[in-house]
């Protein structure tokens, strides 16, 4: 018996040390997983390298565990509605770690400013949307918006609905950055005219709007910081072949041409060539010698020197067609690239409007009926005879 007692306090000692050099390969990967959470390069958090502990990684992970509930009530995005537990859960307190604050200040300054900017246009919808429905939109005589609206709406206990001085200055800010983008929808939803050589200059459009200018406020830098990612993150990835060749047979956008690599050239190229070869007279004929070999097309579009003004109604689909003679293939080329649309909004347009016609009362309607009734309903749009048949 006495012989286990001094025995068993030697062996007391590795176990102390085991544990010791535990709990420090504990703090050691607590400290990397908290490094790995602020890497992003956010200048709102403090980059700590001595004294964090487990419980700061707790503290962290509980935080951003709760960030993380909210988002997925709305399939991992937020709106306006999160912006109150937003900001009760960002509010620092008393306790707070140092690590705690830092990484509040940060989603304070990124996420809440964006449910903030949300709150703002859902506001906006929700006035535009009630003064249409009571007509109060007929009664207002252009002056100023604050007054005027926040009138009418404390006149019909809708005070709620208020705009403050906080959500214009937010308004006025956001207004020229979105008009940007309305205009770049209008290019792509076009109808008369092609809409395919608009996307990619539209990109760089978009792009140059989206970077944060000096005179930003926070709200609209991070507004601005956001579109940006999703731009490239969404939009970048999906433009296709097809739409980089829409600009560059355009002759206003073919300056644009260096943005195609030498691969993509090599695939313009042998579009030419493939719709050279569809002509089966063609080899009927011996093979034109070096000497008579015409110039390749491509390279005599993209040579032209075009002068093009700052008209804005510049029709591409005729300038192709007074230049046909001048590129007999690759005009053929260019009126299959061209007929593709940028957007599928008008292919959308026409299937709400047949969801219109077929009703539950109209279900026996013939095909062919339907299809005539469509084809008409888009020429009278088209050719403006609906709004002149309602001005009379």
């Amino acid at each position: 018996m006495e012989v286990g007692g001094p025995a068993s306090a030697p062996g007391a000692r590795p176990a102390r040390r085991g544990r010791t050099k535990e709990k420090k390969n504990e703090d050691d990967e607590a400290k990397e997983q908290v490094k790995l959470l602020l890497q992003d390069g956010n200048h709102h958090v403090v980059k700590f390298t001595k004294g964090i502990t487990r419980q700061d990684v707790a503290d962290v992970d509980v935080l951003i565990t709760s960030v993380e509930m909210i988002a997925r009530k709305h399939d991992n995005n937020f709106t306006a509605e999160d912006f109150v537990p937003l900001h009760q859960l960002t509010t620092a307190a008393v306790n707070d770690s140092p690590i705690q604050q830092s990484m509040k200040f940060h989603l304070r300054a990124t996420i809440l400013e964006i449910c903030r900017v949300l709150q703002v246009i859902k506001k906006a919808k929700e006035i535009v949307c009630y003064m249409r429905a009571s007509g109060l939109n007929q009664k207002l005589e252009g002056g100023t918006l604050k007054l005027e609206v926040n009138g009418f709406l404390a006149e019909r206990n809708k005070a709620a609905l208020s705009l403050n001085d906080s959500d214009l200055a937010i308004m006025d800010d956001m207004i020229p950055l979105l008009e940007v983008f309305e205009r770049a929808v209008e290019a792509f939803e076009a109808e008369k005219q092609p809409t395919v050589q608009h996307v990619l200059p539209q990109f760089k459009l978009l792009t140059r709007a989206t970077s944060p200018k000096p005179t930003d406020s926070p709200t609209i830098a991070n507004l601005r910081r956001l579109m940006a990612w999703q731009l490239k993150d969404k939009f970048a990835p999906n433009i296709t072949m097809r739409q980089k060749l829409g600009t560059l047979f355009s002759p206003q956008f073919k300056s644009l041409a260096n943005l195609l690599s030498a691969e993509e050239i090599a695939e313009v190229h042998a579009l030419q060539d493939a719709d050279s070869s569809d002509d089966e007279y063609a080899t009927l004929v011996d093979a034109p010698t070096p000497e008579t070999v015409v110039k390749d097309e491509v390279d005599m579009y993209v040579e032209l020197s075009v002068t093009i003004g700052k008209n804005k109604g510049f029709d591409l689909l005729q300038w192709w067609k007074e230049h046909e003679k001048d590129f007999p293939i690759l005009s053929h080329v260019v009126r299959m690239i061209l007929a593709t649309p940028a957007s599928s909004a008008a292919s959308e347009r026409h299937f709400s409007t047949a969801g219109h016609l077929i009703t539950d009362r109209r279900t026996r309607l013939a095909p062919d009926t339907v299809n005539a009734i469509l084809f008409l309903h888009d020429f009278l749009k088209k050719s403006g005879v609906d709004k002149l048949s309602s001005a009379a």
